[in-house]
């Protein structure tokens, strides 16, 4: 499983996908590179555990689409229950997505298969 409700990720460990990714009222350039930064739960003040990348772009974009490989979801050790990790949205030095007044992005995944 791989997808996303509003600023909530459900991926099962071990699975790739496509994440599309806009910011209201704003178009990414060209040359524009956007990350993903993954944290442990309440970890933001540490570096990333993980990030997705995309960039540089050959075209404006309205909206972005990384694409996400199934290692690239193995986050820690292989799970037996679902874990809860934050992430955040990052273009240049700004954050479109990420700990706001709502609280942090929930990035819930589940346990997967023997990897």
């Amino acid at each position: 499983m791989f997808k996303k409700s509003g600023n909530t990720l459900y991926i099962t460990r071990g699975d790739g996908g496509t994440l599309t990714l806009s910011w209201e009222g704003h178009t990414f350039p060209v040359g524009a590179e956007i990350d993903v930064n993954i944290y442990r739960e309440n970890g933001m003040d540490s570096a990333p555990l993980k990030t997705w990348s995309v960039g540089p772009l050959s075209s404006e974009l309205e909206e972005i689409e990384i694409d996400v490989s199934g290692t690239d979801t193995q986050l820690d050790s292989p799970i037996t229950e679902p874990a809860q990790y934050w992430w955040e949205a990052v273009y240049g030095d700004n954050t479109f997505i990420g700990y706001d007044e709502q609280g942090p992005k929930i990035l819930n995944l589940y346990p997967g298969g023997p990897n």
